[in-house]
């Protein structure tokens, strides 16, 4: 019996090789599977530049496991069978922002308070 996914991108923002920012969306996602309805997996692999440096025959890429933000139990790899609760503040969105980058961000997000 073949494993069904829960989900479909229905839409993808991003492609291979994109640089993907902090709370930046990836996809829509159109739900599939109706009993557990919120599950996504993802890899996060990169071209290592060891493997092209020495020549290293067949796959360049290595896999990671990124570090989560979790409200509930703080920055985190995510263990399986285990609930969290996802939690995305103003330092985590512009922690790697320059200043003129924070800037626009305060900016946008004041309009969008003001229009509230």
């Amino acid at each position: 019996m073949a494993n069904q996914p829960a989900y479909r991108f229905t839409k993808t923002f991003v492609n291979p090789g994109d640089l993907v920012n902090v709370g930046q969306a990836l996809g829509i996602i159109n739900v599939t599977n109706k009993i557990n309805p919120y599950q996504l997996s993802i890899a996060f692999f990169f071209l290592d530049k060891n493997k092209v440096a020495n020549k290293q025959t067949g796959n360049k890429y290595s896999h990671f496991a990124p570090l989560f933000h979790t409200a509930n139990a703080g920055n985190i790899k995510l263990e399986e069978k285990k609930t969290y609760i996802s939690q995305l503040s103003d330092t985590l969105i512009t922690q790697e922002m320059g200043k003129r980058e924070k800037k626009r961000y305060e900016k946008k997000k004041l309009k969008a308070l003001e229009k509230k």
